[in-house]
């Protein structure tokens, strides 16, 4: 798997989670992520 690949996986899996729990920041502080990482590119 190439390391776009992973970060695509992880990203998804994180929307995901955000989808189940209707909260992008809960599921952003369980992963220990910063949200805003989300809004730039891989």
């Amino acid at each position: 798997m190439t390391a776009e690949k992973k970060i695509a996986h992880n990203r998804m899996t994180l929307l995901q989670l955000a989808e189940r729990l209707r909260n992008v920041s809960g599921a952003c502080r369980r992963r220990g992520i910063v949200r805003l990482s989300l809004a730039q590119p891989p």
